[in-house]
């Protein structure tokens, strides 16, 4: 088996495992979102607003701390995890490059079929909902 297709083969699955990590948290962000819209339409709110501060209870204090560290808790195992594979996926591309002759052109391609910057969507969508939650 020639070495290239060894290389193109790990690059496929590589990016498979990347784009399923971004779209499990985006799924997970959407689910989270959902079930608190859902509980806020039955409940009334969850907290009381953030400007409203002088008003809080001991639990509401606690639910904010949890929040809180539940938030840069995951999000920082998320930035992580994706770092560790999008160096994979950069050395791989290197290889493969190396390997089977892509010319510079196919190199820039592929590069921006990688899409680094899609990490971010399901972060910044959970900052939203987190604001949400605290400020309003």
């Amino acid at each position: 088996m020639d070495p290239a297709d060894i290389y193109f083969d790990l690059f496929k699955r590589n990016m498979d495992t990347r784009r399923l990590i971004i779209l499990a948290a985006l799924g997970a962000v959407l689910g989270f979102g959902a079930w608190l819209i859902e509980r806020d339409q039955a409940k009334g709110e969850m907290l009381r607003p953030l400007w409203q501060l002088s008003s809080w209870s001991w639990p509401d204090y606690l639910v904010l701390i949890g929040l809180t560290a539940a938030f840069v808790v995951s999000w920082s195992l998320y930035f992580f995890m994706l770092s560790k594979i999008d160096a994979v996926v950069i050395d791989t591309l290197a290889d493969l490059q190396e390997l089977a002759g892509l010319s510079a052109d196919q190199h820039k391609a592929i590069g921006r079929r990688l899409n680094i910057e899609s990490k971010w969507l399901p972060f910044a969508l959970s900052t939203l909902i987190y604001l949400g939650i605290v400020i309003l």
